[in-house]
């Protein structure tokens, strides 16, 4: 008997689904939960007058995403929290357009749940060492750190890495860990000292994790040569919490569980009975305070429910193409909606812009950021510059201290690539 189902809702939607329940019943007891609690949704379904069938009811639903998980998400999610102690989470800005989620204690011990057992996976124990090595707030790294201390490990340490990166990996000299947590393009950055450091002080790691990012094949090879350990990803988003992680047998994959969350493919693309792929839209069973149904991600996954090499039953989700709007430049995360808000303000009309990320061959501590704009703002070029290099508050110490410089080309709107994926070209060498 298979372990998973992919159920065609139409030609443009595809699900998959564990065999262990009954989808349609499932669902149909998961949308009336949803109307018990939340207003927007009692009224919503209501107005479909969709009886009982949970899988017509699904295909009726409409397609959700940020603009909705601002709106009407955040405040069904204040109302039904109102009486309760919760936490937020304000997104990381992977995307331009970053959004606040609302924690009750249910929601935080499922998403526990989910990171202990990618750590397991990666053979995490209570004799490792546990760094995070990150850029962003100490307290949402903590939430990773608590993980590893739920599964037995003493040791764990979390650093923020800063300008000079030398200050802050020297730090490990003495710790020596042995299972590193981070971002691939923040640790690109210090690879080669990282290297370094580990071969003078016999630092040996057992595990790479990776997270939030897409690991380029460049900084693959250097982990996989130099320090011969497994890679591990880890996924999520801000919305669903952790989805899934991948194994020592297929590092480029994650297992998630479909009782967690239900991925649906859009525009789907079908490979062989076990094989999907297609635009991800992901409805949450395991957050209750701002659950999310059918939310678009921008994420282009391949769905394979093929037994893993590692045995494992659980289905893998593997990233064809993944969203990518901002970037970073000495540990400093700059967002693609920063720069577009900022000329907006200025330029009458820019609806179209590129970001275009170039190391510079004489300065191997500069950074060049072409931007690309329609010929019809040529004219207020200096007005542009003078912008980059004075009026954006994070950049202006670092091109006063020679960190980056600009340029700034002009072309006809039908020169300017205007994918969502395509928004930040990123070319440094690093970054391969």
């Amino acid at each position: 008997m298979k372990n998973h189902l992919f159920i065609n809702h139409n030609e443009k939607l595809v699900s998959l689904f564990s065999n262990r329940i009954e989808p349609s019943q499932f669902l149909a007891d998961y949308f009336s939960s949803l109307c018990n609690r939340f207003e927007y949704y009692r009224n919503l379904l209501k107005s479909f007058n969709a009886g009982k069938c949970g899988l017509t009811i699904f295909n009726r639903l409409p397609e959700t995403c940020k603009d909705d998980y601002r709106t009407i998400s955040q405040r069904e999610a204040l109302l039904f929290s109102k009486n309760e102690l919760f936490t937020t989470e304000y997104s990381s800005g992977s995307t331009s357009k970053c959004v606040l989620r609302i924690c009750r204690q249910e929601d935080d011990n499922s998403e526990l749940i989910v990171t202990e057992e990618v750590f397991r996976r990666t053979g995490m124990n209570h004799d490792d060492v546990v760094v995070c090595l990150e850029i962003g707030s100490f307290t949402i790294h903590d939430f990773y750190l608590r993980a590893a201390r739920n599964i037995g490990v003493r040791l764990n340490y979390f650093i923020h890495l800063t300008y000079p990166y030398n200050n802050a990996i020297d730090q490990l000299n003495n710790i020596k860990p042995t299972i590193l947590l981070t971002i691939p393009s923040l640790f690109a950055i210090i690879v080669d000292q990282f290297i370094e450091m580990c071969n003078l002080s016999n630092i040996k790691l057992k595990a790479f994790i990776y997270m939030g990012e897409s690991l380029p094949s460049e900084l693959r090879f250097k982990i996989e040569t130099h320090l011969k350990c497994p890679i591990y990803s880890f996924y999520g988003t801000t919305e669903t919490g952790g989805i899934g992680g991948s194994c020592k047998f297929d590092s480029k994959s994650v297992h998630y569980k479909p009782e967690n969350i239900l991925i649906s493919l859009k525009n789907p693309f079908k490979l062989s009975n076990q094989k999907w792929y297609g635009e991800a839209m992901l409805t949450t069973f395991n957050v209750h305070s701002q659950p999310v149904l059918k939310y678009i991600i921008g994420d282009v996954i391949e769905l394979n429910t093929n037994l893993c090499k590692c045995g494992e039953k659980l289905p893998r989700l593997r990233f064809i193409e993944r969203t990518s709007e901002s970037f970073l430049i000495a540990a400093e995360k700059f967002k693609y909606d920063m720069f577009f808000s900022t000329f907006s303000s200025v330029l009458p009309g820019l609806d179209i812009m590129n970001i275009i990320i170039n190391d510079d061959l004489n300065n191997k501590n500069l950074t060049i950021l072409n931007m690309v704009l329609p010929l019809k703002y040529e004219h207020d070029k200096l007005k542009i510059l003078k912008i980059l290099k004075h009026d954006i508050f994070e950049l202006d110490a670092m091109y006063r201290y020679g960190l980056v410089d600009f340029n700034i080309d002009f072309k006809p709107v039908s020169q300017i690539i205007f994918k969502k994926n395509k928004k930040i070209i990123d070319l440094r060498s690093s970054m391969k």
